[in-house]
């Protein structure tokens, strides 16, 4: 659509409500909204925590959030093929995990974390203290 000069209503398509009902083209998307909610409720990072920026280009951000007992990083990437992001990062010895994918774990090596993110998809990073909390 394009916009007018006094509505941008081309851009926002009406819904067929009754085929999203039915599962519409992305029948996972709700379930996963749900579930990124969830998470933020459990983190007083994510919600409260000092905001600062580890990593911006024009397909890939990190940022970092962070309270006094927790620290939590969101990676994204929009590209089409997976990355590898070296971050800085003062936590030298911690472990996150992928709150997104139980199991993947990012150790902090010298400083230094090496992250890999598949394409068109992201990760959201937490200090193993944020699990025993959600679970």
């Amino acid at each position: 659509g394009v916009k007018g000069a006094y509505s941008d209503a081309p851009l926002r398509p009406q819904l067929d409500l009754g085929a999203l009902k039915d599962g519409g083209p992305h029948p996972d998307l709700a379930p996963f909204i749900r579930q990124l909610g969830q998470i933020r409720q459990h983190s007083p990072a994510l919600r409260h925590g000092d905001f600062t920026l580890m990593h911006v280009n024009h397909q890939q951000l990190v940022f970092r959030r962070q309270t006094g007992e927790e620290t939590v990083l969101v990676a994204l990437n929009s590209a089409d093929h997976p990355v590898t992001l070296e971050l800085n990062l003062p936590e030298s010895g911690a472990a996150f995990v992928d709150v997104l994918e139980p199991g993947a774990t990012f150790a902090v090596d010298g400083g230094k974390l090496q992250l890999n993110l598949p394409p068109s998809w992201g990760r959201i990073l937490a200090i193993r203290a944020y699990l025993a909390k959600a679970t």
